[in-house]
């Protein structure tokens, strides 16, 4: 856009003119090739809360007033003979912000070259504050919104867990409940037969593996509630995570062997050694080895790998701050885990949808782990693998 070319003798004359027609309205100020203030309209001043005087008395006020504006970008513009419009925010003397669309155009001397500006200033704050509101409303819109979809799916995950507790709590009690009910009804009439005896045999035997794993579930929770509290005492001494996935691997030989897994445990060239709880590391482990046998079919292979590395464990897009450790890893060729689902399934109470509803359990064993490793300043994830299965890492830091 073209600079308007004005007379400089005409330059005051112009400024009353407008003084006198947009003096109810809008802001006028005349400004000098350095942007300092050489005349101002009563409505500006009286926005501003400043004297007439003490504003074309200043050096520099402009930039003042503007609060740091980019006002090199305003001069560099005006200085090739066009007009500058924007929006610029002041501060008026009491420290209000006011904003305005700014207009300006340069005054040009006779050889065309600018020699003062002149500021047309409107107020917009209203607008603004408006914009502020909707903004600031849609935004709690939004994080209500946010809060009641967390809400619902933490009902549903809660629904979820007591559906399944109340199957996994009953299941065992009926079964202890009813082969107590068959063994002492054999005693009804005594002596017993062999017959009768390997019936009471095999009903005690019902009811201990009933039992244990009514005991495990019951453990699970107690464990759950002690780690979120912070109130798990743990043990941390130096211990090879080698020899405790071997030990995990070996307790699971029987049902390794029977699904014809290929089972592998690569032993690291360095040391695995860390510090950290064993029993708390071997619990962690054994929820990750089971399940990589159970989600597994026949004939399929799992590995288990160690790496020396270093990690961000810090949470914030902004932490950058690297930490050396060990990282574990074990990869299946099982069902996987859904896109979307790799982090939620470390949640309490929350299964796989490939899995919840045909393999029971109640969610618990991954939640648990993450609560142990959070305890030993670690990291826990889950990874989609190139077969088809899924990848579980931890980390545990040198110290």
């Amino acid at each position: 856009m073209n600079a308007s070319k004005v007379d400089p003798i005409s330059t005051d004359n112009l400024l009353k003119a407008y003084e006198q027609t947009l003096d109810l309205a809008v802001g006028v100020i005349k400004l000098d090739i350095n942007f300092n203030i050489i005349e101002a309209n009563n409505y500006i001043c009286h926005l501003l809360e400043y004297p007439h005087h003490f504003l074309i008395a200043k050096q520099y006020f402009y930039d003042q007033l503007s609060q740091g504006a980019e006002l090199q970008l305003r001069k560099d513009t005006l200085i090739q003979e066009a007009s500058w419009t924007g929006e610029i925010c002041f501060l008026s003397k009491s420290g209000n912000k006011i904003w305005f669309t700014e207009n300006i155009t340069p005054v040009l001397d006779q050889q065309n070259r600018p020699y003062q500006y002149l500021a047309i200033l409107t107020d917009i704050s209203a607008e603004k504050k408006l914009d502020y509101l909707h903004s600031s409303v849609d935004e709690k819109i939004n994080l209500i919104s946010k809060a009641r979809d967390a809400a619902e799916l933490a009902n549903i995950a809660k629904s979820e867990f007591l559906a399944n507790m109340s199957h996994e709590l009953r299941t065992p009690m009926h079964a202890i409940l009813s082969f107590t009910h068959l063994s002492l009804k054999q005693f009804k009439s005594l002596p017993l037969d062999d017959i009768r005896s390997d019936k009471v045999q095999k009903f005690l035997t019902n009811i201990e593996t009933s039992s244990q794993r009514l005991l495990s579930l019951l453990n699970n929770l107690l464990d759950l509630s002690k780690l979120e509290s912070g109130k798990s005492d743990l043990q941390f001494k130096e211990n090879d995570l080698f020899v405790l996935s071997q030990q995990i691997v070996t307790e699971y030989s029987a049902k390794i062997l029977e699904k014809n897994i290929d089972f592998i445990v690569n032993k690291a060239e360095f040391s695995v050694s860390t510090v950290c709880d064993k029993n708390q590391i071997l619990q962690i482990l054994s929820n990750l080895i089971a399940n990589a046998i159970k989600f597994s079919a026949n004939n399929k292979t799992i590995e288990i790998n160690f790496q020396k590395t270093e990690i961000i464990l810090g949470k914030r897009a902004t932490d950058t701050k690297k930490t050396q450790g060990i990282l574990f890893s074990i990869t299946d060729q099982g069902i996987g885990i859904p896109d979307g689902e790799l982090a939620i399934v470390f949640d309490k109470f929350i299964q796989s949808s490939q899995t919840k509803n045909d393999t029971g359990g109640t969610g618990l064993g991954l939640a648990i782990s993450k609560e142990i490793i959070s305890a030993h300043k670690g990291k826990l994830w889950a990874e989609h693998s190139a077969d088809g299965g899924a990848i579980f890492k931890f980390f545990l830091p040198e110290s």
